[in-house]
């Protein structure tokens, strides 16, 4: 009788255990990888599965450290850290609460004093040790890139030339002080600029996307000067319409110093060019050079009906 109602009594005792272990969702068998070890819970870190390890629980799990620093308290709700401020204190569910007129020797919630607290205290100043830093705010725009108002999202608006594109001078600063030119937008699939993008801010012409015009200047805000507006032209160093062979350059249509037309024999004398002569004997002969109208140099000629070669005072020649 005695052994019958031992037998039970351990069947009932597994009966219960299994229950309990069963109802408290407890997966108690070895685990395998660590997601078998987590508990959903941000505060106690992230959980391990090393069954080896000397400090591993009965299913191998170990939780090597906490999600937040030594001092700090944690907040399940948000999954936040934040350093211990004035005036907070934990409530029953360990979570910290703020108790207005409660004794404190922790630091001040508001060390820049400029009536915003700290972030990391519960507050919402992203900068608690600058007072020209806090969320309402308006944004300035500041060579330093400065965020006065604790928002990526604002650089300040500046638009002196009111072409409707904000200047490129207006940024918040990054970890280098440069702007932080873009953000990746996951939820829209681009990129959002931090930063203006007008790079002439006092030319209304002068924005992104503007039309490219051959005038040297970057009209489009690329980092390029006159692309896909040069042309290539010659050189016409004495101003005469005609240009060096062989001297083409890629410059603007309407560049000064340039032209379209070839075959200057002389390009430092702009009485010489195509269909000018020279006299071989200035004043005394009939012989001359010929510039060619095709370009291709000089040729022999003479005065005729007992005409000579006269050279006049810019260099060319006359026959008479």
């Amino acid at each position: 009788m005695q052994a019958m109602e031992s037998a039970s009594s351990r069947r009932g005792v597994a009966v219960l255990l299994w229950v309990g272990l069963w109802g408290s969702g407890c997966n108690c068998g070895p685990c395998s990888a660590d997601d078998d070890c987590d508990d959903g819970q941000y505060c106690t870190g992230i959980e391990r599965c090393r069954p080896t390890n000397p400090a591993a629980d009965r299913r191998g799990c170990i939780s090597p450290n906490p999600a937040c620093l030594a001092g700090q308290f944690c907040v399940e709700v948000g999954n936040r850290c934040m350093s211990p401020c004035g005036d907070w204190v934990r409530d029953g569910n360990g979570d910290p609460v703020l108790t207005d007129g409660l004794p404190t020797s922790n630091r001040d919630d508001d060390r820049d004093g400029d009536g915003v607290n700290d972030a990391e205290c519960g507050g919402v100043d992203c900068d608690d040790l600058d007072p020209h830093r806090r969320p309402g705010l308006e944004e300035v725009c500041d060579p330093l890139g400065h965020d006065e108002d604790c928002n990526e999202a604002t650089w300040g608006a500046l638009d002196r030339d009111l072409d409707g594109h904000l200047d490129a001078r207006c940024f918040h600063a990054g970890p280098d002080g440069g702007p932080l030119a873009q953000r990746w937008r996951a939820d829209a699939g681009f990129f959002d600029f931090l930063a203006g993008t007008d790079c002439d801010d006092f030319n209304a012409r002068v924005f992104p996307l503007a039309g490219e015009v051959c005038n040297g200047i970057d009209d489009d805000c690329d980092g390029q000067v006159d692309e896909g507006t040069l042309v290539p032209l010659l050189v016409d160093a004495d101003g005469d319409g005609f240009g060096r062979p062989g001297s083409a350059v890629p410059v603007c249509n309407d560049a000064r110093g340039y032209t379209a037309r070839g075959g200057d024999c002389d390009d430092t004398n702009p009485q010489i060019f195509p269909g000018s002569i020279v006299c071989l004997v200035g004043g005394q002969g009939t012989e001359y050079h010929l510039c060619r109208l095709d370009g291709a140099g000089w040729d022999a000629g003479v005065c005729t009906a007992g005409r000579v070669c006269v050279t006049q005072p810019g260099g060319h020649g006359i026959c008479r």
